[in-house]
């Protein structure tokens, strides 16, 4: 897996995986905030899918706390360096079937 700096950001694969995780390890959003040094509100936010990213330092304790492999919860994001503008203006050819 490639390193990444601790401020870059880490998207959330899935805020309903983040809280399956968080009742198997009976974490609640209070208690895992305090263990990963993170904003109850920002926990919440997670779960509640209304935030999709943090930092990656973060992500990884999240992880680490919930017992789970680097990668399970938390991905890097893909960034397109395609403009729609670009990516229109190119024709792609279908062969008949």
């Amino acid at each position: 897996m490639p390193q990444i700096a601790a401020s870059d950001g880490l998207e959330l694969i899935a805020s309903e995986a983040l809280a399956k995780y968080m009742r198997r390890r009976g974490e609640s959003v209070r208690s895992l905030a305090i263990k990963v040094n993170a904003s109850r509100a920002m926990i919440g936010r997670l779960r509640s899918g209304r935030q999709v990213r943090c930092r990656a330092d973060v992500a990884r304790v999240i992880e680490k706390e919930l017992s789970l492999q680097e990668g399970q919860l938390f991905v890097a994001p893909i960034v397109s360096r395609v403009s729609p503008k670009d990516a229109s203006d190119e024709t792609v050819e279908v062969p008949a079937a």
